[in-house]
C-alpha cells in the first residue's frame, strides 16, 4: 500500500468507528425517521418496491431531490425497507468518506493541513450527528467537498477534464440538494476571476462543468415534466422555503427570528395545503413574494437574524450551552479565522474555501439560518482552522532555526 494513503485511511477507520458507537449509544435499533426524513424514507421506499418516485400514498412527487432517495432505495432492495439501521450504517460509511474528502482538499495547503483537517473532521461531534438520521447531509456533504477538491487543482492547473470532474460533484450535489446548484456559481466564477494558467483553459474547465452539470441533471427535469407537467429543475420545495422564511410567524415570533415554519402553520395560509404539489409550490412562492414586497423594512432585520442563526451566535444571548459539539464548533471557527489569515499568501486556493462557505451563508441569509444550513460549509471551516496550528507549529520550527542559527555565530 503506498504510504501516503495510509494516514487518511486510517482517520476514516476512526471516523467510521466513532460514528457506528454514535449509533449505537445515542440512536439505537428503535430509530425511526420523522420529519424531512420520513418523506425521504417514504420515497426510497416507493423505489425499492416499484412503485416509483412517489410519496407513501402512490402520489408522485418531487418534493425531494432524487439521489439520497435513489441511495436509501438501494440499501433497502439489499438490506429490506424497515431496515433503518443498514441505512445509517451507510450514513456512517458515507461519513468516513467525507474524511477523506477533507485530507484531499487540505493537501492543498500541505499534507500536515490534510490530515490535521482529516482528524477534525473524523471527530467532529456535528458531522457525526448529521449522520444520525435519514437525511441527505452527509451525501451532500460529501459530494460538494469533492467538488471544492477539484476546484482547488482546477485554480492551480485549469483544464476540460478536471472541469467534467467538477460538473459531475456539482450535479450529482444539485440532485442531492437544491443549493447544489448555487454552490456551481461560486465556484465557477471564483476559477475564472483568480484562477491561474491560461484564460481559454480556465473557460474551457467552465463550460465542460457546465455542461456535464446539465447532463447530470436533465433526466430529471424531463422527469418532473412528464410526470408533473412542469418545469421543475430541483424540487417543489421552493415555494415552501421561502414562504416558511418569509411569513408574520417568523417577523413576530421571538422562537423563529432566523427559523422557518411549515407554510401550512402560518395563519390564513391553511387553504394552499389542500392544493396539488406544483400548484401549492406556486401559491406559496407567491405568498412568500408578496410578504417581501409588503415588508422590505423587516428585510436586514431578518437577515441579521438568520447571519445570527447560522454562525450559532445565539446561545450566548438564550444561556451558555453544556453540549460538547457547540464548544467544538467554536473553536473550529475561531481557528478558522487565524488559518485564512494564515492562508492570506495562497488566496486563489483558500479562495475556494471562502467561496463555498459564502455559498452556503447566502443561502442560510437568503432563506433561514440553522445546522443544516451551516452543515455543508463545515469542511472548508475545518481546513482552515487545520491550517491555523500547522502554520504555528511551522513559524516555531523556523524560528527555533533562525534562533539556532543565531547562536552558532
Amino acid at each position: 500500500m503506498n504510504k501516503k494513503l495510509l494516514p487518511p485511511l486510517l482517520i476514516a477507520c476512526l471516523a467510521f468507528a466513532l460514528r457506528l458507537a454514535y449509533l449505537a449509544w445515542f440512536v439505537g435499533p428503535d430509530y425511526r425517521p420523522e420529519f424531512d426524513a420520513r418523506e425521504y424514507n417514504d420515497i426510497a421506499v416507493s423505489l425499492a418496491t416499484g412503485r416509483g418516485f412517489a410519496l407513501a400514498d402512490g402520489t408522485p412527487t418531487a418534493i425531494r431531490p432524487p439521489l439520497f432517495p435513489l441511495l436509501l432505495a438501494g440499501v433497502y432492495r439489499m438490506a429490506g425497507t424497515d431496515n433503518y439501521m443498514a441505512a445509517l450504517i451507510v450514513q456512517a460509511l458515507i461519513g468516513a468518506g467525507i474524511t477523506v474528502a477533507v485530507f484531499a482538499v487540505g493537501r492543498h495547503f500541505g499534507t500536515a493541513v490534510g490530515a490535521t483537517a482529516a482528524l477534525i473532521a473524523a471527530t467532529y461531534p456535528l458531522l457525526i450527528f448529521a449522520g444520525g438520521s435519514l437525511l441527505t447531509e452527509p451525501l451532500f456533504i460529501l459530494l460538494t467537498t469533492l467538488a471544492m477538491n477539484t476546484a482547488l487543482a482546477g485554480t492551480r492547473q485549469p483544464s476540460v477534464a478536471r472541469g467534467l470532474w467538477l460538473g459531475l460533484w456539482l450535479g450529482l450535489a444539485g440532485l442531492a440538494r437544491p443549493n447544489g446548484l448555487l454552490l456551481a456559481f461560486f465556484l465557477l466564477g471564483w476559477l475564472l476571476l483568480a484562477g491561474q494558467g491560461d484564460r481559454r483553459r480556465r473557460f474551457g474547465m467552465a463550460i465542460g462543468a457546465t455542461v456535464i452539470i446539465a447532463l447530470v441533471t436533465l433526466p430529471w427535469v424531463i422527469r418532473n415534466y412528464l410526470v408533473l407537467r412542469a418545469f421543475i429543475p430541483s424540487t417543489t420545495m421552493g415555494g415552501a422555503v421561502l414562504f416558511g422564511a418569509y411569513n408574520e410567524r417568523i417577523l413576530n415570533e421571538p422562537a423563529l427570528h432566523g427559523d422557518w415554519v411549515s407554510p401550512c402553520e402560518v395563519p390564513g395560509a391553511g387553504w394552499t395545503c389542500a392544493l396539488d404539489e406544483v400548484a401549492r409550490d406556486a401559491a406559496w412562492r407567491e405568498l412568500g413574494m408578496a410578504f417581501i414586497r409588503d415588508h422590505l423594512a423587516d428585510l436586514p432585520k431578518l437577515i441579521w437574524w438568520r447571519f445570527v442563526k447560522f454562525w450559532h451566535l445565539y446561545p450566548f444571548t438564550h444561556g451558555f450551552p453544556a453540549n460538547v459539539g457547540f464548544f467544538y464548533y467554536v473553536a473550529v471557527a475561531l481557528l478558522a479565522v487565524g488559518g485564512a489569515w494564515a492562508q492570506r499568501r495562497s488566496w486563489r486556493q483558500s479562495g475556494v474555501l471562502l467561496a463555498a462557505i459564502a455559498c452556503f451563508m447566502t443561502t442560510a441569509l437568503v432563506f433561514w439560518g440553522g445546522f443544516r444550513m451551516r452543515a455543508p460549509a463545515e469542511p472548508a471551516l475545518i481546513v482552515l482552522a487545520a491550517a491555523a496550528p500547522v502554520a504555528l507549529w511551522r513559524n516555531r520550527r523556523l524560528q527555533r532555526r533562525k534562533f539556532g542559527e543565531t547562536a552558532d555565530l
